[in-house]
């Protein structure tokens, strides 16, 4: 056992098991024992910021008295640090140690709970906010996310199909001003659909969802029942013998508008479609499988020159011969949908035979679209 004792409130005892506590006033330390001190105690060195004497040890062996000697000289430089301490604090600092340590403890003495209150003047804070507000055109999103599937619009439906596998899916049955849609576009610009409908005669924007918005009045009443959007979001459409370029560039000043127009002859070749695609790697064209003469031929026409040109000519007809959606990749296919016979096939815009890629919905007074730039099946 030994003793701490208060300068000004007298001795308090400290086991040597290592429960220490502390008054608020300084301290000083003596070892109460049969002599005034342990045999392996041989100095009391000064502690120059508080004039006690404290023992420190020779002998290693025996470090527990000094320990919690320690322990008590932090606690006291502690308060004097904190301010006036608080009374009864009881902690296991150190354990006295004999040969071996004890075990790790199983159970953890825990101090008295202390309310403490803080109390805040009031502050006033005057902050200063500038607002900007931006009016933008509202947007019919989620937007697609260039996808592998095409997008058939029959009448007022628009159905997603799998090129490769043939099987669809319904995605909206209504919509718009619920009158018939055709002329319908990928926009790989901005992720939408676009297509002409008829009932007002309007533009109209398409979402994943199928939900629709208008965008803008058609510059013409002219019937169409073709159209796809060129990288540049130059949207091609045509009908009624005539073509027709519009700005879908997002945040052009001019989107919306009408570009330019002209006369779409189709009589010296002698063709009848339903539809047609831009393809990026086959150049400036618009490409499309048509009939001519009662076989199947892959066609195109010209951005620069706005003239038609057979491209191939099988040489026998493929399918019904009756076509209709196209869809495009940019690996140099042409995907067209046969409206007789529902089957799906393949024309390869670079040279090579057409196959069929699958069996899909039969179908009519449609029109179809894809991202052409995902190249996945």
């Amino acid at each position: 056992m030994f003793t701490v004792e208060d300068e000004a409130d007298g001795p308090e005892s400290y086991s040597s098991d290592g429960h220490v506590g502390y008054k608020e006033r300084g301290i000083a330390l003596r070892w109460v024992a049969k002599s005034d001190r342990p045999p392996n105690i041989t100095t009391y060195p000064q502690l120059s910021n508080t004039g006690h004497h404290y023992p420190i040890s020779r002998n290693s062996t025996n470090m527990a008295p000094v320990l919690n000697v320690l322990a008590i000289l932090a606690l006291t430089s502690a308060k004097a640090l904190a301010g006036p301490a608080v009374p009864g604090i009881i902690g296991n600092l150190f354990p006295t140690y004999s040969n071996e340590p004890p075990p790790y403890p199983t159970s953890t003495a825990s101090a008295p709970g202390t309310t403490v209150t803080v109390t805040i003047p009031p502050t006033t804070v005057t902050a200063t906010t500038t607002v900007t507000t931006t009016t933008t055109v509202a947007s019919c999103a989620p937007t697609l996310s260039c996808d592998k599937y095409g997008y058939l619009v029959q009448n007022v439906t628009l159905f997603q199909v799998d090129l490769a596998t043939g099987r669809y899916t319904n995605i909206n049955t209504d919509i718009g001003d619920a009158s018939p849609i055709n002329a319908i576009a990928y926009n790989t610009l901005d992720n939408y659909l676009y297509a002409r409908q008829a009932g007002r005669n309007q533009l109209i924007r398409i979402a994943l969802d199928g939900l629709a918005e208008v965008v803008a009045t058609m510059p013409t009443a002219d019937g169409v029942n073709i159209g796809d959007i060129d990288s540049d979001g130059n949207y091609w459409y045509a009908g009624s013998g005539k073509w027709f370029q519009v700005d879908l560039r997002p945040n052009s000043s001019t989107y919306g508008t009408l570009l330019s127009n002209g006369s779409l002859d189709l009589g010296p070749l002698g063709l009848s479609l339903a539809d047609w695609a831009y393809i990026p790697v086959g150049g400036p064209y618009l490409y499309t499988a048509a009939a001519q003469n009662g076989q199947t031929v892959l066609a195109r026409f010209s951005l620069e020159t706005k003239a038609w040109e057979v491209v191939e000519n099988y040489g026998r007809q493929i399918a019904q011969n009756g076509w209709g959606a196209v869809y495009a990749m940019n690996n140099g296919t042409l995907y067209a949908s046969d409206n007789a016979s529902g089957e799906i096939w393949a024309f390869p815009i670079l040279g090579g035979q057409p196959y069929m890629s699958s069996q899909g919905p039969v179908s009519g007074s449609n029109d179809g679209a894809r991202c052409v730039l995902n190249l996945e099946v």
